[in-house]
């Protein structure tokens, strides 16, 4: 079962596992990995609280919103300490899940990377040796079940995300200039920002207060 946290709340356990910080809102969510998840919970709310998190997706959502619309949930606790396990299943939630507040589709390393014989050989045996519970299997049946192609989608749930929209684009003034642009991921391990140009393109939105230039991340669709 998964354990949610507020933002003000720390899980008390020092664990490994997976998590996912949800966005109440609108549903959003960022997935990692941590061999501490009570330290990392902490070091995540002290980057966004600084507005110096890694993810640009994830920080303009709690710029927006404000920490009382995130929570810490815990999806999966994952036995012993292999650091390789404990990748394999943050790669599975973010392949499963596909969380919109991550920047990079894999889980702590970038497409393009060659992995060493040592370490696929590790990944391989951690891998053999983790069992699966029946509760374990049922409870991933259950969180998959409707996922993918021909999901059906709700009158209810196509109502709820326009008024969302529409709410969002209530939060801007009227003069705006949209642009689009490239983001800097922060991770110098990743290779579309050390080769490339960075991660996207993506909208932004700017307009003048005053005297002050402010911008807001809009996505990968331009508001009609």
């Amino acid at each position: 079962m998964s354990e949610v946290y507020h933002f003000d709340l720390s899980p008390d356990s020092s664990h490994c596992g997976v998590y996912a910080i949800v966005n109440t809102v609108n549903g959003k969510c960022y997935i990692g990995s941590t061999m501490d998840m009570s330290q990392r919970w902490k070091d995540h709310r002290k980057l966004l609280k600084r507005g110096k998190h890694h993810s640009p997706h994830l920080q303009n959502a709690y710029n927006l919103y404000g920490h009382d619309a995130f929570e810490y949930v815990v999806i999966e606790s994952v036995p012993g300490n292999s650091k390789a396990l404990l990748l394999e299943r943050e790669q599975f939630y973010i392949d499963t899940k596909y969380p919109e507040y991550n920047v990079s589709p894999a889980a702590r390393s970038p497409a393009g990377v060659t992995r060493s014989l040592e370490f696929r050989s590790k990944m391989s045996k951690a891998k053999k040796a983790y069992v699966f519970t029946e509760e374990h299997r049922r409870n991933l049946s259950k969180a998959n079940k409707g996922k993918g192609k021909g999901r059906h989608v709700s009158e209810e749930q196509i109502r709820k995300a326009a008024e969302t929209r529409a709410k969002n684009r209530a939060l801007l003034p009227q003069k705006i200039t949209y642009e689009l642009q490239y983001r800097k991921c922060g991770d110098l391990t990743c290779k579309s920002c050390r080769e490339g140009q960075g991660h996207g393109p993506y909208w932004y939105a700017y307009w003048r207060e005053g005297n002050r230039v402010k911008s807001k991340y809009i996505g990968k669709n331009k508001p009609v």
